[in-house]
């Protein structure tokens, strides 16, 4: 997903997790935008092989389906959440309901950064894909902001 995560196995259950976990994220602000749908359906497409061959249905996937003991180690838990931080950046607009969702799902896992930071960290990976740029810099600077980076996260990324 844009190159953000690493490799990580995820079997049918946990992929269902997920899936439903992003599905739920673009429902939280009660604005699914087409970016967050094409997020989704790029997951989904990405596992769907994998799903299938476990016996697992990914068509009728529900926000109700999260399971987060299906997310049963730390790569997966974090995969999760970093899938669900995309979504909350797809639209350009980081909503307080967004943040507050995976902030419940950091408290439940155990995590000690916050659904905020998560956002954050996940927008300057997304940034740093213009690392060094000179030309376009402005530019890159108004993506910085669209994914709700403050000054400094923004020239973190691009320098």
């Amino acid at each position: 997903m844009l190159g953000l995560l690493k490799e990580v196995d995820i079997n049918a259950a946990a992929a269902v997790s997920i899936a439903a976990g992003m599905k739920k994220m673009a429902m939280s602000d009660d604005e699914v935008h087409p970016a967050e749908v094409e997020m989704i359906e790029q997951f989904l497409n990405d596992v769907k092989a994998d799903v299938e061959s476990e016996g697992g249905d990914i068509a009728n996937i529900s926000s109700d389906d999260v399971d987060l003991t299906a997310l049963s180690t730390d790569e997966l838990k974090e995969t999760f959440l970093l899938c669900l931080a995309v979504v909350a950046l797809a639209d350009g607009t980081i909503r307080d309901e967004e943040v507050s969702l995976l902030q419940s799902y950091v408290d439940q896992m155990g995590f000690q950064q916050s659904g905020k930071q998560i956002i954050d960290m996940v927008g300057q990976m997304m940034l740093s894909h213009f690392k060094g740029v000179e030309l376009f810099r402005s530019q890159a600077e108004e993506i910085g902001r669209a994914l709700g980076l403050n000054e400094e996260a923004i020239a973190q990324a691009l320098n």
